[in-house]
């Protein structure tokens, strides 16, 4: 074949091609391999904390958290469904996050071990925002179960903290948990999907409320979901 210089022939240029070809495809198999192993020990790994953080959670009392009453159980929802409610504003520091993730786990994982759960986050008055970092891995550390067996999510009274954050962290969660969140700006609103008798309103968010301007109340159809957000009724 001619290989002079400005003259490749036909044969050794098809012959480069494809040797070429061959080894982007090598490389790009090597990471895509080194891709999925690296998954795969990240999954591993959050299963084992996600363990050692149940094994705690299931053999400690966490008096502190447990008497600034941040998660209680709460009745059923419009659906229902049993429901936790998160009071942001009763989180003293952002150290506290940890403590809390685990009393979370204490609480929630019985119930969604049964089936379909509802969170209730009161975000009013909230001063101690946790971490993107630490949501993330939070998210990472709870199992499929409680991803999967949450079927609602209503935010009360959100800010524009809230907006950003879900903007952040919205690349990292699937899609599908975005139809399952509420933006609920009024007590009034939240009664339309939790009744008054099945969920005990803190004080501080009634306080709150009552020096605010009330949201008009929708009718109990209305959906609450975000933007783009198909109501979930699952």
């Amino acid at each position: 074949a001619d290989t002079a210089f400005g003259r490749v022939s036909v044969i050794s240029g098809s012959c480069s091609l494809a040797r070429i070809g061959d080894e982007f495809s090598a490389v790009h198999g090597d990471i895509d391999q080194a891709r999925r192993h690296a998954a795969m020990e990240a999954d591993e790994e959050a299963a084992i904390l996600y363990h050692r953080y149940l094994k705690r959670a299931t053999s400690e009392a966490f008096p502190e958290v447990h008497s600034l009453n941040i998660i209680y159980r709460c009745g059923l929802d419009y659906l229902r469904r049993p429901t936790v409610a998160l009071v942001g504003c009763r989180v003293p520091s952002v150290a506290f996050y940890e403590s809390l993730l685990l009393y979370f786990i204490k609480v929630v994982d019985p119930i969604c071990e049964r089936g379909g759960y509802a969170l209730v986050y009161f975000h009013a008055n909230t001063t101690h925002q946790p971490s993107f970092g630490w949501m993330r891995r939070a998210y990472r550390i709870l199992p499929q179960k409680y991803k999967r067996n949450l079927k609602a999510v209503y935010v009360v009274h959100p800010t524009f903290w809230v907006s950003m954050t879900v903007a952040m962290v919205r690349p990292f969660v699937a899609e599908k948990f975005w139809e399952k969140v509420y933006m609920v700006h009024s007590v009034a609103q939240l009664h339309n999907y939790v009744s008054a008798e099945d969920i005990q309103v803190p004080h501080e968010v009634l306080r709150y409320e009552g020096g605010s301007s009330p949201s008009p109340s929708p009718s109990p159809s209305a959906a609450l979901a975000m933007p783009s957000a198909k109501r979930s009724t699952d």
